[in-house]
């Protein structure tokens, strides 16, 4: 038996609207190819190409026995067999991510947002991207065909910003009389829509932002190793649901593996005495932008949950209260993201603190009760959400 991985990627598509409006609490409406056809915004514009790509084959066999798992159908090997599945299914994602097509929407996607300032000059998106694309050469990462070829590569994301201008999802400016260069800013309701684009690469970076993002938020321009790696491995098991990590490798060698890549690339350095020092903080503050929504998700959930501490919740209510929490807290400003109020992320921190055992789900799939654990009724909820409030 082979497993084949395959990807297939999109530059652009086309119920982005309605998927933005499910994200952030909407119903999902039946999917009806009619109506969406007789839009006259969809006959409109331009969706770019649809990329297919193979990733690299597993075998079964080979997967049993770099594992030891015995190829017998006798019931004692079940618990074994359980647990390897489940690190197949990983393998095989894994796999599938490694094999995701980066095209320019992406680049200018996660450029757009993952950049801190309100907007973002021509010249620095270009200067950006360039970072972004000699990071996924390092890491062997497929690209469409203008991304291929090193001469192409400013035109082609310059016309993805120019598509996502025409069709109003990004906003350009050009403030002076003198001042030629246009400034291009995202606006709060159209971020969500951006993050598809953005998150079909995240995968390639996931390991790097976590040390960015640990490194970022000690404080100082250098660490101890132990500490980093503490606060990365927290940072694993937390989003643990988001992104696909290495299966071959224990966290330990993957630890070292990234750093050892990020010192190559001249981000970070590693002294004798076994302290990080930051090399290049703007470099290192793109990387970590990854990770901005999924830690605002999380922990604004971590202060939704805290009204269990009255009653239980049916989980569809919490949903609502988490979402409404989120929104408030980014008007208020404790949040920077507009795009952390999205309903997966608040998912995929419920599913998370489930497996924590912080809180307890009853009944079945349709109308179930969220209650918190006796071992989360005191000061520990409060501690946890402290811990993950470090890194916002």
């Amino acid at each position: 038996l082979q497993f084949i991985p395959v990807s297939i990627d999109y530059e652009k598509i086309i119920e982005a609207g309605s998927y933005a409006r499910e994200l952030r609490g909407g119903e999902k409406k039946k999917e009806d190819m009619g109506a969406l056809l007789r839009t006259s915004g969809v006959l409109r514009s331009r969706y770019g190409r649809l990329h297919l790509q193979f990733g690299e084959p597993l075998s079964m066999k080979s997967f049993a026995e770099n594992l030891s798992l015995p190829q017998s159908p006798e019931n004692e090997h079940d618990e074994g067999w359980r647990k390897g599945v489940q690190t197949l299914g990983f393998d095989i994602l894994h796999r599938i991510s490694r094999a995701c097509t980066v095209t320019p929407t992406t680049i200018a996607a996660t450029v757009l947002l993952n950049h801190h300032g309100r907007g973002i000059s021509q010249s620095s998106l270009l200067e950006h991207s360039q970072w972004m694309l000699e990071f996924l050469d390092e890491e062997a990462a497929r690209f469409s065909s203008p991304l291929q070829i090193q001469g192409t590569r400013e035109a082609a994301v310059l016309e993805a910003v120019e598509k996502l201008v025409d069709d109003g999802t990004v906003s350009v400016e050009r403030p002076g009389r003198g001042d030629a260069e246009p400034i291009y800013y995202v606006s709060e309701e159209h971020r969500v829509e951006l993050d598809f684009p953005k998150n079909q690469s995240i995968n390639q970076f996931a390991p790097s932002a976590i040390i960015a993002r640990c490194l970022l938020k000690c404080g100082r321009d250098e660490a101890s190793h132990a500490a980093i790696k503490e606060d990365a491995d927290l940072l694993k098991s937390t989003f643990k649901r988001e992104f696909i990590f290495r299966v071959d490798v224990d966290f330990d060698t993957a630890f070292d593996d990234c750093l050892a890549t990020l010192a190559a690339r001249g981000y970070l350095d590693v002294s004798d005495e076994n302290t990080i020092i930051i090399q290049n903080r703007e470099k290192l503050e793109l990387l970590s932008g990854f990770l901005d929504s999924f830690i605002e998700a999380y922990w604004a959930t971590l202060g939704a949950i805290t009204e269990l501490r009255r009653f239980p919740l049916w989980e569809k209510e919490l949903m609502n209260r988490a979402l409404e929490q989120t929104r408030r807290a980014f008007l208020e400003g404790k949040l920077k993201r507009p795009e952390a109020a999205n309903k997966t992320l608040i998912s995929s921190s419920l599913s998370w603190l489930q497996d924590k055992g912080v809180i307890i789900v009853h009944g079945g799939d349709k109308k179930r009760t969220i209650a918190l654990s006796e071992a989360y009724e005191g000061p520990e909820l409060d501690a946890l959400r402290d811990s993950l409030g470090r890194f916002l």
